[in-house]
């Protein structure tokens, strides 16, 4: 158990062989969860495990695998803000993923951070999530609505959900992925802006 060497190189014969026992061990996986699932409840979409799109090099490979198994594949997706609405790279890895699975998406996780909200000025709590900030919550807002538009307007996205309701603000870590402050007060710059978003949508369906 001690001497099993993960491969250093993305090829030769011990990358090789890594490769082929990581499909067996996927496939295997994905298929005892859809058995187990469909025993009980055999009469609603299974949906897959919500992945990363940051790690999308990682795991595009098996596409094929989940699309066995799954009615509709989840992603977690975090824009980097560095333009209004999702930029060309994110949208090219969503269609692509589409195309291989031939499945509906979900973005299971999304939302917009400030640097505004304060909770980015302590080094010993530094979340991830500060590269992706914007500088105001009103840019904030204002890209909420750009991605939620830009997710909505791709013909094979049919859910997202913002993460979370409040900001994360922990011992550990702090972090402006709320709706809502820690304390629970709402940011009612983006809270309006969304719902406006929403209403836009639902009329657009007609409903």
């Amino acid at each position: 158990m001690t001497a099993r060497p993960d491969p250093e190189y993305a090829h030769g014969a011990m990358y090789e062989d890594y490769l082929g026992f990581s499909f067996e061990l996927l496939d295997e996986y994905c298929q005892v969860l859809h058995q187990a699932i469909t025993q009980v409840d055999s009469q609603h979409l299974i949906l897959s495990p919500q992945l990363n799109l940051d790690d999308f090099p990682t795991w595009s490979p098996y596409l094929e695998v989940y699309a066995k198994y799954f009615s509709i594949f989840m992603i977690n997706m975090y824009p980097n803000n560095w333009q209004y609405g999702l930029s060309p790279e994110v949208v090219h890895a969503l269609t692509l993923i589409h195309e291989r699975t031939s499945l509906p998406l979900c973005v299971s996780e999304w939302s917009v951070p400030s640097v505004d909200s304060e909770l980015y000025n302590n080094p010993s709590k530094e979340d991830w999530s500060w590269e992706d900030c914007m500088q105001t919550q009103a840019e904030r807002s204002t890209q909420a609505s750009a991605v939620a538009l830009d997710l909505y307007n791709l013909p094979f996205m049919v859910g997202t959900q913002w993460f979370e309701w409040l900001d994360v603000n922990s011992t550990a870590r702090t972090a402006n992925r709320g709706l809502c402050d820690s304390s629970g007060n709402l940011y009612e710059n983006l809270w309006n802006n969304l719902t406006s978003t929403q209403m836009e949508i639902v009329g657009y369906q007609g409903y």
